[in-house]
């Protein structure tokens, strides 16, 4: 009994991180972490990886992999490359996809995890949207002063027309 309580009091023991490339653990997933996945999502995540990932990250280790590194690679997709930013986005789940997998099979330790998909200051994000991409502001300046004047709004006064903005 006595021994059971000392264990309990020692630390947790860290079990030992093994370095895997960054293709490892993606083949790792393919086999073990995506049963149940719909048809469609395995082959835009084989799509991202054979086309793109592959090249760029498949033979780097995990532990190596920066957050710079990665900010870098999806402003360039998204820059430089005029990539969608939905299909920017692609790109960021599947890097999320790989590090959790890594994690949960000890391929990295948790301060790197956390530092790269948890920690909202330091975590791997998108890039700011362009202008030209940000809907809500194109949507406004395609509105012209007409279309002001009849935008539905709710009415503090109920004797006022809401319908129509020039009646106020």
């Amino acid at each position: 009994m006595e021994r059971e309580h000392a264990k309990a009091l020692l630390p947790p023991v860290q079990n030992k991180i093994l370095r895997k490339t960054v293709k490892e653990v993606y083949q790792e997933y393919c086999e073990k972490g995506r049963s149940g996945k719909a048809y469609a999502t395995i082959k835009k995540q084989d799509s991202l990886w054979n086309n793109h990932l592959k090249t760029r990250f498949g033979n780097k280790y995990i532990d190596d992999i920066t957050i710079a590194e990665i900010q870098d690679y999806l402003e360039e997709l998204y820059y430089i490359d005029n990539r969608a930013y939905s299909y920017t986005e692609s790109f960021l789940k599947m890097f999320y996809l790989i590090f959790g997998q890594a994690y949960s099979r000890n391929y990295l330790d948790i301060d790197s995890y956390n530092k790269l998909c948890i920690n909202k200051d330091t975590k791997i994000h998108m890039p700011k949207l362009k202008i030209s991409d940000d809907l809500d502001i194109v949507y406004f300046n395609c509105l012209s002063a007409y279309d002001f004047k009849y935008i539905p709004v709710l009415c503090p006064d109920s004797e006022k027309d809401c319908a129509n903005v020039s009646t106020w």
